[in-house]
């Protein structure tokens, strides 16, 4: 690829950056946080929270010694806790050790958030790779790349660069320009673009199909004088470590009443159905109100479930709850 390419990628990106509030920033914490919070999540969602988040727990320090509660319920809309759980984590380990040579020991951290981290703040002469970087590189070889073969395609191109703003570019380009329908009328690469030249960009790189899995679930709404009992799920449940509402995967011939009951309800009464997609699993939701008990529960005040640390298909049910209740 000639070094035209990637003066063109790095000029049009100096041009057209979106103004985000990670960027331009020299904190490595708050690198950190907002790479972890754009894990599988759209920047448009991850903008409104960043601020807030870093306002709420401004150093690793404050992120570490923190309730893990508090952690989850600054976290609530972004989905995916286990981010924020990890988070925390590798927060503990900066604060009581400062930050490792091999970034990928903080938990969480895998090899495309160490070479985005690397680069960005320690300003380290990694090339990352992402869903968006393998579709750039494809299209311009012209074939599909795996995601190695395009983080070394990427490292090639970006020698001479600053591998910081390197990464964002190429990144950005796929965000913004070489998306899935590719707007290549306005594409600083299109004149070295194999994809382009052969007309394939559509085609390039092959989809990932991904197979959904359907889980159907049931939650019980057991209440009591105005207050509802919640649990905090336990270690292999969804949402573990945040307060739910007590719940059961409906199984193949169950019944939802049957399961309801198994749940600890008496003369359930549906409130309604949540539908929520994580990744490849599309999750229904039966929620159920009734009178009762089960293990392990708390008692909260119904007109306060909003502002607890609950998941956000449970808040629906919540908002249900405080409808019906």
């Amino acid at each position: 690829m000639p070094r035209s390419a990637s003066k063109a990628l790095v000029e049009w990106y100096r041009a057209n950056k979106r103004d985000l509030p990670w960027r331009g920033i020299d904190d490595p914490y708050a690198i950190l946080v907002s790479e972890v919070m754009l894990q599988q999540t759209q920047v448009a969602t991850v903008l409104p929270f960043f601020g807030r988040f870093l306002e709420r727990f401004p150093t690793a320090d404050a992120l570490a010694t923190a309730p893990e509660s508090d952690c989850f319920a600054a976290w609530a809309g972004l989905g995916y806790y286990r981010r924020a759980r990890n988070l925390r984590l590798a927060a503990g380990v900066i604060a009581e050790s400062g930050w490792p040579d091999d970034l990928r020991s903080l938990p969480g951290v895998g090899d495309y958030t160490a070479a985005a981290l690397g680069s960005i703040a320690f300003g380290r002469q990694e090339a990352c790779a992402d869903g968006n970087v393998r579709r750039v590189m494809s299209r311009l070889a012209g074939e599909t790349l795996s995601l190695a073969d395009a983080q070394r395609a990427s490292a090639a191109m970006m020698r001479g660069w600053v591998a910081g703003e390197w990464n964002q570019a190429v990144m950005e380009l796929g965000a913004l320009v070489c998306t899935p329908a590719p707007k290549c009328n306005v594409c600083p690469l299109r004149r070295t673009c194999r994809a382009y030249a052969g007309g394939t960009q559509a085609e390039v790189p092959e989809p990932v199909k991904a197979t959904a899995v359907q889980l159907d679930h049931v939650c019980a709404c057991i209440v009591k004088g105005g207050r509802v009992a919640l649990r905090v799920a336990l270690p292999g449940e969804w949402w573990q470590g945040m307060l739910v509402f007590p719940h059961a995967q409906v199984r193949e011939n169950d019944c939802k009443f049957g399961a309801a009951g198994l749940l600890g309800l008496r003369d359930p009464r549906k409130l309604g159905t949540v539908r929520h997609t994580v990744a490849n699993h599309r999750v229904t939701l039966s929620a159920y109100m009734g009178q009762g008990s089960a293990p392990g529960v708390r008692w909260h005040a119904i007109d306060e479930l909003q502002s607890l640390p609950l998941p956000a298909p449970q808040k629906r049910v919540a908002k249900m709850l405080e409808q019906a209740a």
